[in-house]
């Protein structure tokens, strides 16, 4: 269950919970099991935050930082999070089917049993991510960088055509 006082901070907008952020940099906000669907939450302060189980499906969340942040078992279907960054973050279990992750920065992230299906990844970074036993079935993976992550047991089924680009796919 999310902390109330920090569900209450963000929900006063992108502007006042960005500054709560600044002066309050060492705390990690609990949002667990937060219910934000389709909330506007461009270019939010989420890094380190506890975003575990939440419903963050249609979210607006381009250019957020979740660096490093909780989203375990976290729902983000059709979720905007283009040019976000989401390095080190923990997605295990999230489901991100038809979400716009174009040109975000998944490096070091953790998406081993994340459903993808029908994600945008197009110029993502998921150098090093952890993408075992995901379903990445009908993703646009254009121009992603894959160097270094982990695919074992991913479903990768795509019913376009695959094409190198520049040695990435």
């Amino acid at each position: 269950m999310a902390n109330l006082e920090h569900l209450e901070i963000l929900m006063q907008g992108v502007e006042r919970w960005n500054k709560w952020r600044e002066e309050n940099a060492h705390l990690h906000p609990d949002l667990t099991e937060a219910y934000l669907s389709a909330a506007g939450l461009r270019d939010a302060h989420l890094g380190g935050a506890v975003l575990a189980r939440a419903n963050l499906c249609g979210a607006i969340l381009t250019g957020a930082d979740l660096t490093g942040a909780e989203l375990k078992s976290a729902s983000l279907s059709g979720a905007h999070l283009q040019a976000a960054n989401l390095s080190r973050a923990n997605l295990r279990d999230a489901h991100l089917g038809g979400a716009d992750l174009s040109g975000a920065d998944l490096s070091g992230a953790f998406l081993d049993d994340a459903i993808l299906g029908g994600a945008d990844l197009r110029g993502t970074n998921l150098r090093g991510a952890d993408l075992s036993d995901a379903d990445l079935s009908d993703t646009d993976l254009r121009a992603a960088n894959l160097t270094e992550a982990n695919l074992r047991g991913a479903r990768l089924i795509w019913e376009g055509t695959w094409r190198l680009v520049g040695g990435r796919l």
